[in-house]
């Protein structure tokens, strides 16, 4: 990831892609970021306006419909990586939107896609070492739905999406349904 003159919408979500975000970074980056944007776009063009409309709903994604979607069973496929969701996100945005340029400068921008990438790397360590745990679980309770999900969860979190997907249907062949599962944020 190499330091930009500027960013815009579609530059920032391209160097988050290749971060792989988890819920927690991408919640970050709503809140660091993104809120501003949206922020300064409803003071200055009013909350009906397109661009606040587009930064709310960005905002949101980051923040809330990530998770949400993981959570619910919503990216399951071995396809459904974070960047096939950001993709997905963007898809049919406008061009003023993904162009729109943001107002915090470069640098910061930069230093903090650097942290960001840095507790990124000490996240997926942290989540292998549940995985292991979570793996002798499943091998002790074969039959436990939610415990499959769970571990879904995890493998997904450190980016093993060919596993998680064959977890996720294995917690679905066993009855996991989102509306009854006991996990409800990660």
């Amino acid at each position: 990831m190499a330091k930009r003159n500027m960013y815009t919408v579609k530059s920032l979500i391209a160097d988050l892609k290749k971060i792989s975000p988890s819920p927690k970074i991408t919640y970050d980056i709503g809140n660091r970021l993104v809120y501003c944007e949206w922020n300064a776009c409803l003071q200055y063009y009013g909350n009906d306006h397109p661009m606040t409309k587009n930064f709310h709903e960005l905002l949101m994604f980051l923040q809330e419909g990530y998770e949400a979607q993981l959570v619910q069973g919503e990216f399951w496929k071995a396809s459904d990586t974070p960047s096939a969701a950001l993709n997905a996100f963007l898809k049919d945005r406008p061009k003023d939107f993904l162009d729109f340029q943001f107002s915090r400068p470069p640098e910061y921008i930069f230093g903090f896609l650097k942290e960001i990438k840095k507790t990124r790397t000490q996240e997926i360590k942290k989540y292998k070492k549940i995985e292991k745990k979570l793996k002798k679980m499943v091998k002790a309770e074969p039959e436990d739905a939610d415990l499959w999900n769970q571990y879904r969860l995890v493998l997904w979190i450190i980016e093993n999406y060919k596993e998680a997907s064959t977890a996720f249907q294995t917690a679905k062949k066993l009855g996991w349904n989102n509306d009854q599962t006991t996990l409800v944020a990660l």
